[in-house]
Order: C-alpha cells, then structure tokens, then sequence
C-alpha cells in the first residue's frame, strides 16, 4: 500500500496541473488587489501599525509577489523560483 501511494507513477498528472492551474488562478484574484488604492491603502495603513517599516512598499511587493507568482504557476513557467518567493511571502503573512 505505501509503494502505491509514494510511487510517482500513481499520481494523475492532469490532475497535478489543474491542481497548480486553480492555486495559479487564485493567487493572480489576490494579487489583482495591487491595482484596488483604496484595499492598498487600507493594508499598508495596518502593516504601518503592525510596526512594519516601509509598510506601503512592503504591502504592494507582496501583492506583486503573488500576482506574478500566480502567472507563473498558470503558465508553467519559473515555478520553481516563484515558489521560493511565494513561500518567503506566506511565511511573511502567517507570523504577521
């Protein structure tokens, strides 16, 4: 039982793509937040209170990281490199 389920070959590779296609999709709607001022404003103004220095920035270079990083994993391309970027960036968001 653990060969089967641990062998590469037992894993549906469509089913992987579409997997990294739907994380690819919502990653891009959350960083679509980029171009929304007002929710920008709204997040650098609470990382600013948090105590983070160069909150504004800090805010849009996250979002950049997840707009592009969801590109990314769309497209097929750099997937690996983004998800460096998108794991330093989550790592961010779940101490903050």
């Amino acid at each position: 039982m653990a060969f089967k389920i641990l062998n590469p070959g037992a894993v549906w590779p469509e089913g992987i793509s579409l997997v990294w296609i739907i994380v690819g999709i919502l990653l891009v709607v959350h960083g679509t937040q980029m171009f929304r001022t007002n929710d920008m404003t709204d997040y650098g103004q609470w990382l600013s209170d948090l105590g983070i220095p160069f909150s504004l920035v800090m805010a849009y270079a996250g979002k950049f990281v997840e707009l592009v990083g969801g590109l990314s994993f769309m497209l097929g391309f750099l997937t690996r490199i983004m998800s460096v970027f998108l794991f330093f960036t989550f790592l961010f968001i779940s101490i903050v």
